[in-house]
């Protein structure tokens, strides 16, 4: 490491230090002063200072090697390669190891410094975080596929399937010598004795292990037989557990007909299958409690619901009965003939109200029409002529003449009149003049007329 990469005191191996100067200066012409002597718990303290304030927490890889999980919760191990191995301690860890399946022969990633262990002078690598090794390019392609599938729908709510309340036959795919089997089968069994359960064999883990599982949610949809397909295995490491990753199985998944029920791993645990299911249960276990109820606590409901149907049954029995007896002893059925008599006086009745309004509403419709008929009357052209009128034509197109001013003096015209018409020669024109409201005088216009000829 470069020495201007640290801020290290080393004055303690330099010219800095007097009396190491002092005794290499005037060791010939003064008596040697010794210097005073180090402790080890100084020593170190100070290498322990060393180490942890030149390095940074750093990323270290290697295999473990002996490892120890303590009731306190932290974990001693030793990491090695090839040639060299370095004690670690990874405090708090316990859990994760355990959860992670972390044991001898492991490759891990560790994050930490370099330290030295006072009391006892080890030199050893203080962890404060851990993964598989390639569990960080896992958790990426796991990111990546997750966000991939999302996008296209896979793990849309509304493309999930109803699970039934009481499945009568569920198809199981995992590994039959694997313990997640034995307990599903074990809690449904208990809980449900009557279910069938049909297994189809598949590995859980290893190359290729998706793909197959992919094919046994294919086969349960070809075959059918089951109410719902229950897919899982127990907890692992993250590669372990990485067949349920598997974009082919999360689009069986998705395709499927049949609900599928995801219980991979943990409860902490999650895959692209859960997130692909129709229903994710924690733990094999869980899902087995999760479908199926307990056929005791049923039957202990369908005795307290026979009782309350059967007490309701029995009220109801007794409310019609006492409104059947009210009923019987009423009017009506004391004397049914008076009221028979009543009913039909008033049918008499209604029936004579109904002939008298017809009758005014004929009458009135009646009188409504002889009113639109005289008016139909009053605007005839024909009546018009009936009281003296004419009106007249041209004897060529029939045209009808409104004004003098479309007669011309000498020119023939035909009058039409309520006997007959008659052809006319008209010997001269005269425009009537307009009175002060702009109505023509024509009595005027006669009038000078007559008066004209008397004379």
């Amino acid at each position: 490491m470069n020495r201007n990469d640290t801020d290290m005191d080393f004055g303690l191996f330099s010219n800095e230090n007097p009396s190491f100067d002092d005794d290499f200066q005037h060791s010939s012409s003064a008596p040697r002063r010794e210097p005073k002597p180090m402790t080890v718990s100084e020593l170190n303290s100070i290498v322990k200072s060393m180490l942890e304030e030149t390095f940074r927490p750093f990323w270290l890889t290697g295999e473990v090697g002996n490892i120890t999980i303590h009731p306190s919760g932290h974990v001693y191990l030793n990491l090695k390669d090839q040639a060299c191995q370095v004690k670690a301690v990874f405090f708090h860890g316990a859990q994760f190891c355990r959860n992670t399946g972390i044991r001898m022969g492991s490759q891990v990633e560790v994050l930490g410094t370099p330290s030295l262990y006072q009391m006892r002078g080890d030199f050893q690598f203080n962890i404060s975080r851990m993964r598989l090794a390639g569990v960080g390019d896992l958790h990426e392609q796991f990111e990546r596929l997750k966000a991939k599938l999302a996008a296209e729908g896979i793990f849309d709510p509304s493309h999930k399937l109803p699970v039934p309340s009481f499945p009568k036959h569920i198809g199981l795919i995992s590994s039959p010598s694997g313990a997640a089997v034995k307990d599903f089968i074990k809690i449904a069994v208990a809980r449900f004795p009557g279910v069938h359960i049909r297994i189809c064999p598949a590995p859980v883990q290893g190359e290729g292990a998706g793909a197959k599982l992919a094919r046994a949610v294919r086969f349960f949809n070809r075959v059918g037989g089951v109410d719902v397909i229950v897919l899982t295995r127990g907890g692992g490491s993250l590669e372990d557990l990485w067949p349920f990753n598997d974009e082919g199985l999360a689009r069986s998944i998705y395709a499927s007909k049949i609900p599928v029920v995801s219980a991979v791993g943990h409860e902490i645990d999650f895959s692209i299958s859960d997130f692909a299911a129709d229903m994710r249960a924690p733990t094999p276990s869980g899902a087995a409690e999760l479908l199926l109820p307990e056929k005791s606590v049923l039957v202990s409901n369908l005795h307290s619901l026979d009782s309350r149907m059967f007490s309701a049954a029995n009220y109801a029995l007794e409310r019609a009965s006492l409104r059947l007896a009210r009923v019987l002893g009423s009017k009506v059925f004391r004397d049914s003939s008076r009221l028979t008599l009543e009913r039909m006086q008033k049918i008499d009745l209604l029936l004579h109200d109904a002939e008298t309004a017809m009758l005014r509403a004929f009458e009135r419709a009646s009188y409504r029409l002889e009113r639109a008929n005289n008016s139909l009357d009053a605007f005839d052209p024909f009546r018009v002529l009936q009281r003296g009128y004419a009106f007249l034509l041209s004897p060529e197109n029939n045209h009808q003449f409104n004004g003098v001013d479309e007669i011309a003096p000498g020119s023939h015209v035909r009058a039409v009149m309520a006997d007959g018409i008659a052809d006319l020669t008209a010997n001269s024109t005269e425009q009537a003049p307009l009175r002060p409201d702009g109505r023509a005088d024509l009595l005027g216009l006669i009038r000078r007329h007559t008066e004209k000829k008397d004379y």
